[in-house]
């Protein structure tokens, strides 16, 4: 399976929704079964109003217990136009109208400490670096990749124990989680289901997703644009139309005419010469 060079992260979602709309690449906009940095977005509260099926939504998770997390955002319901209305991208034409069913999104990044957890506690094995499932005889689905064998890769693993790496210093506990495959991305959402007592949403096995379960899985693209716009309608970001650095941390260049940071490239306040540069700690 080809590896991403790319950031990778997950997001989770606890939802109602009831119709499964992919298999492998759920919220893999690029097709290679991997979430990367162009299919990611960090979704925070902030959407305005809220409806009758918002306050039911609410009212359930009350009355049996099922009570989320404090890094969980409910995102309305709605209907927007899913697609790229201003720069013609072809991937993401037609814009076509879509209509979701309230739901909850993770608010931020799963972190390496998180996922490192994950892995301790899991059944999986270390092949020339790479994680794979213990029961995964031809090693063809690849969770996640650890260094030194992957330069980004913040997930070191050593005498049968996987830890969080130093990078230049710093702990990148709360950093993250890169080089992470969409299976491994999944395999995490069920972990983690299990140990808040919800239903896992994923069969391992043929990789199948049941979006009537109460628990965590990956976003669909629609429901991930959808969060991602932050309520705003032919808008490129979430606060409009252009971008700087003082808004994302992103690689900034100057072919594109809405990127107007006053600088460029890696971000600099992440950029210490040792990749990955992501965001220190939420």
């Amino acid at each position: 399976m080809k590896r991403n060079s790319k950031i990778a992260a997950i997001v989770l979602i606890t939802t109602v929704c009831t119709s499964c709309l992919a298999s492998c690449p759920t919220a893999d906009m690029t097709g290679d079964c991997f979430i990367d940095f162009q299919d990611f977005a960090v979704v925070a509260s902030g959407w305005p109003g809220d409806d009758f099926e918002d306050i039911a939504l609410m009212a359930d998770q009350w009355l049996t217990g099922n009570h989320l997390p404090s890094d969980m955002a409910l995102i309305p319901a709605g209907t927007f136009q899913m697609g790229d209305s201003l720069d013609g991208e072809l991937s993401a034409l037609p814009v076509h109208t879509v209509t979701l069913s309230s739901f909850y999104m993770g608010k931020y990044d799963i972190t390496n400490q998180q996922y490192c957890s994950f892995l301790n506690f899991a059944a999986v094995k270390v092949v020339n670096g790479v994680v794979y499932a213990s029961t995964d005889d031809s090693n063809s689905y690849l969770y996640c990749d650890t260094s030194p064998a992957s330069s980004s890769s913040q997930i070191a693993y050593n005498g049968g124990v996987f830890s969080v790496s130093i990078k230049g210093g710093r702990s990148m506990a709360n950093d993250p989680m890169v080089q992470v495959s969409w299976y491994g991305s999944v395999a995490y959402c069920n972990w983690r289901s299990q140990q808040e007592g919800k239903e896992q949403c994923y069969n391992l096995s043929t990789w199948a997703c049941d979006f009537s379960k109460y628990g965590y899985r990956l976003p669909t693209e629609a429901e991930w644009e959808y969060a991602a716009r932050g309520g705003l309608s032919g808008k490129r970001f979430p606060w409009g139309d252009t971008i700087t650095h003082s808004q994302a941390n992103y690689y900034s260049s100057s072919s594109y005419a809405y990127d107007i940071s006053p600088t460029r490239g890696y971000h600099p306040t992440w950029n210490d010469g040792i990749e990955p540069y992501t965001n220190g700690p939420k």
